[in-house]
């Protein structure tokens, strides 16, 4: 046996023994039921698949239409709960061992190879990213195709070839689909892969400049989706209610230029606390209570321009250069209550996650970074461009909805694990290359 092939065939192992230990984890199947999302998951699933509606669905009373990928995995998974979250484990499983051999593929060294391969199955292991599996929300199939996006990517950046460019795209597309929010990655990734290229790596010019141009053909497909379910809406008036009321220059802007129900929002919603449950309801009764239709309609029209024009106007408040500690605090948030409970062979993660701290990935990515500087390889540039990628990220999703924020951004202390696992991986082959050339 060639000895450059046994890390990839020690990666096929892993896969299969960690599906299995996925398949096996238990769950409480009522944990679906203490949320209503997954109500709007199942019924776009019911919808048919040759019906325009079902990926691009209009709101309904009690119902609140999703990005297509969920639900069409869902109905694949025949709409039935225990299935779904089975077919979730096994998507999760196949997104670590594609992750995975994109890495083998980008390291060089053996050492490298087996330091990034171990840690990145035991960092998936860690109940913060397998629980999600458990739950019938968008959170696991979104984070799973992420790393599947990220793995054919880089598969491409290996391999350079259109086979492996058309299964990106493909993967791109789906993942995009999970959240709203994800086609704005997806263009600057590629935009700055296109910068990337003409400098130092003139070969990935051309399929960096196809997946942009796809890439803005999902931004505007998904943008007339999301305009269509009027996806907007609800993280409009929470930002409105939770961030601009309690400002009074923040809110004194909109009411100048024509925020409906000012007074009244004023008075119901100044001094909230999402900690009380009775201040959550308010919050909650603004989608559906007569009284603030009003509002709805506006947030769902003019209130969301109104909205993107401030954020481009006050780069204080969109950058969150005054927003109150305590609330930062929630962006980095992990083992959240949305799941089961830990069990499992997850409980030995659960010792060690998280071990990176935002600070020492910034510490590390400096690190890379000036190697970069005096090696030039494009591939370490990879671990800093999606670095860059996911601080816009953390912009962009606080600034969107700040009702759910550890919610929405639980994957930002996974992706400070990952990317610090990736780097120090990079780091170790270019130790390595170094002494074996001297």
């Amino acid at each position: 046996m060639n000895i450059k092939q046994i890390p990839f065939r020690i990666n096929m192992l892993l896969f299969l023994i960690t599906l299995y230990l996925n398949l096996m984890v238990q769950w409480d199947p009522k944990i679906w039921t203490k949320v209503n999302d997954p109500k709007d998951y199942l019924h776009q699933a019911n919808i048919s698949l040759f019906s325009r509606d079902f990926f691009s669905p209009k709101p309904e009373s009690g119902f609140y239409p999703r990005p297509f990928t969920v639900p069409l995995f869902y109905k694949l998974a025949g709409s039935q709960g225990e299935t779904i979250v089975q077919m979730q484990k096994f998507i999760h499983s196949f997104a670590v061992f594609v992750l995975v051999y994109s890495m083998l593929l980008l390291l060089k060294t053996g050492l490298a190879r087996y330091f990034i391969m171990v840690f990145i199955y035991f960092m998936m292991s860690w109940w913060n990213i397998l629980g999600w599996t458990t739950q019938l929300l968008s959170e696991s199939l979104s984070l799973s195709f992420l790393f599947l996006w990220i793995g054919t990517f880089l598969i491409y950046y290996s391999k350079r070839t259109p086979w492996f460019l058309l299964i990106h795209g493909l993967v791109t597309v789906l993942f995009s689909f999970t959240r709203d929010s994800w086609p704005y990655l997806l263009i600057l990734l590629y935009g700055l892969m296109i910068i990337v290229s003409f400098i130092w790596d003139k070969p990935m010019l051309k399929g960096s400049l196809t997946m942009l141009l796809l890439s803005l053909a999902i931004y505007f497909v998904q943008g007339k989706s999301s305009e269509i379910g009027e996806r907007t809406k609800l993280p409009v008036m929470n930002s409105l209610v939770l961030r601009i009321v309690p400002d009074p220059d923040h809110f004194n802007w909109f009411v100048i230029r024509g925020l409906p129900m000012a007074g009244f929002l004023k008075h119901q919603f100044t001094g909230l606390d999402l900690n009380k449950e009775p201040d959550i309801w308010k919050v909650y009764a603004l989608y559906t209570a007569p009284e603030y239709k009003p509002f709805r309609d506006w947030a769902a029209g003019p209130g969301k321009g109104l909205y993107m024009n401030f954020l481009i106007t006050h780069p204080d408040y969109t950058l969150l250069v005054n927003e109150p500690e305590d609330k930062l605090s929630r962006i980095p948030a992990f083992n959240l209550n949305y799941v089961a409970k830990v069990n499992g062979y997850s409980l030995g993660a659960g010792q060690c996650f998280p071990f990176f701290s935002p600070l020492s990935w910034l510490i590390l990515i400096l690190l890379l970074s000036r190697i970069f500087i005096k090696t030039l390889k494009p591939r370490l540039l990879l671990p800093i461009l999606f670095s860059l990628l996911f601080l816009f990220n953390v912009i962009l999703i606080y600034n969107a909805d700040t009702m759910e924020v550890e919610r929405h951004l639980f994957f930002t202390q996974v992706m400070v694990e990952f990317l610090s696992i990736w780097t120090v991986g990079l780091l170790i082959d270019e130790l390595i290359l170094k002494i074996k050339s001297v």
